[in-house]
């Protein structure tokens, strides 16, 4: 839009986007029209789809397998980690996390807390701090196959007694 008529007014910019799904606020579009009219960030529009992306829904793409990715969300994804040290660094934490509750292995448990309580990024320090609350029965949930799941959320009133024996 900018490339085509450099002169058009930042309102104009925000209308149009809106109209083509944009939700967010209307100080992060003039504030990224401005850096895109002096320069300071790159223009990928002709690298990336138009897709806007609330962050709960972003935050999930680092979770899911690669393989599951479409080449535009990986592009996506690649453009976050490339433009943001924060976004990389959350990235390789989140996957290896996962890499760590699929392998059930427990013993990365630590190395892992440590290195997330030292990154950049406060959601990855605060969830670090809440294994840290509970670090014995979050271990175990790590490295044991058994899991409280099916019985999560029962009181103990709820069941007879003619059931237990």
């Amino acid at each position: 839009m900018l490339d085509e008529n450099p002169r058009i007014e930042t309102k104009e910019v925000l209308e149009k986007i809106t109209e083509m799904g944009y939700n967010g606020s209307t100080t992060m579009c003039y504030e990224n029209v401005r850096k895109l009219r002096e320069g300071k960030i790159n223009n990928t529009t002709n690298q990336l789809a138009t897709i806007f992306w609330v962050p709960p829904k972003a935050s999930n793409l680092f979770y899911i397998d690669r393989g599951r990715l479409s080449k535009e969300v990986k592009l996506f994804i690649n453009t976050l980690c490339t433009e943001s040290k924060e976004i990389k660094r959350a990235t390789k934490l989140i996957r290896q996390f996962k890499s760590m509750l699929k392998k059930k292995d427990g013993s990365m448990l630590n190395a892992w807390i440590k290195n997330a309580m030292s990154s950049n990024v406060k959601e990855i320090r605060g969830f670090a701090k809440g294994l840290l609350s509970d670090f014995e029965a979050i271990e175990n949930g790590v490295k044991l196959p058994w899991s409280n799941g099916p019985v999560e959320g029962f009181k103990v009133e709820n069941i007879q007694a003619s059931n237990v024996r």
